[in-house]
């Protein structure tokens, strides 16, 4: 099944996953293999609603919680790291992710983001040095929560991208913009970071020439099928800069981040012969 989210230990370890059949497992990042399966508390097989949304791990590594809906109820449950051995588990209404506190003895905050159509639980998440959550989804919800002075306050048809930034408290929308063309534009987990002056860089997939793009950007011409979107937003949510990135067959982004000098490293795959290539690759 699907990925929905991920997160390394703090010593960086083992890398934690929650997927789509309601699993949350712990791997070794250097082998790949699976070392433990934290499923026996999530539902059983015949349980259709069970699903894995967000995971977090204390910042001691001594545990790991995870946000679930179970029974057609919406939980978060926690184990003990070593052992696996479940810790606590408790209902709390449309919760999709969760948090620690610093010193890891409580679950800070859990909150629902959406409107009343479909919107993805499989989101990118980074926090900013300030403690600013920001989010990246996939949506259809026209009437999900939009700011004023932010990039686009209206859907743009079909699934739309949808990026959001949270006060560190989790008790305000600071921005929340849609960013997409007619077409489906989709995301995937890896797909949002953010910088130390609180600049959102994201990437989707774009369908059509109509994504937006701003002047000196990389490639404002659209590619053919499916191509890279990539865009900067202020810490306001304002659009700085947008670019396409793709050839004429179908190119799917599937990770982003910043190095130390603050360029954009992006990976994913392309079925374009003509994608474009550096002279030195």
């Amino acid at each position: 099944e699907s990925v929905a989210s991920v997160t390394f230990t703090p010593d960086g370890e083992r890398i934690v996953s929650g997927s789509r059949d309601n699993t949350v497992r712990v791997w070794d990042p250097q082998t790949g293999v699976q070392l433990a399966t934290l499923s026996a508390a999530l539902g059983t097989d015949t349980d259709t609603s069970r699903k894995t949304h967000g995971i977090a791990i204390s910042p001691d590594g001594a545990r790991i919680a995870a946000a679930a809906r179970v029974a057609e109820k919406d939980q978060i449950i926690i184990w003990d790291a070593v052992s696996g051995e479940q810790k606590l588990a408790f209902q709390q209404r449309g919760v999709t992710n969760v948090s620690f506190s610093p010193d890891g003895t409580r679950v800070i905050w859990a909150t629902y983001l959406g409107g009343s159509a479909y919107d993805s639980i499989e989101a990118s998440i980074d926090v900013d040095p300030q403690g600013y959550v920001y989010v990246g989804l996939q949506t259809r919800s026209r009437d999900i929560p939009t700011t004023p002075g932010a990039h686009d306050r209206t859907h743009n048809g079909g699934v739309d991208w949808y990026v959001a930034k949270l006060s560190p408290d989790g008790a305000r929308l600071v921005y929340g913009t849609f960013i997409g063309d007619e077409g489906d534009n989709w995301l995937n987990t890896h797909n949002l970071v953010v910088d130390h002056l609180g600049n959102c860089y994201s990437s989707t997939c774009a369908r059509s020439s109509a994504f937006p793009t701003t002047a000196g950007a990389v490639q404002r011409n659209f590619g053919g099928h499916v191509d890279w979107g990539v865009v900067k937003l202020s810490p306001h949510g304002n659009l700085l800069a947008a670019t396409l990135l793709g050839g004429s067959a179908g190119d799917n982004p599937d990770g982003i981040r910043l190095d130390r000098r603050g360029n954009l490293v992006l990976f994913g795959h392309s079925e374009s012969a003509d994608f474009p290539v550096s002279a030195r690759a």
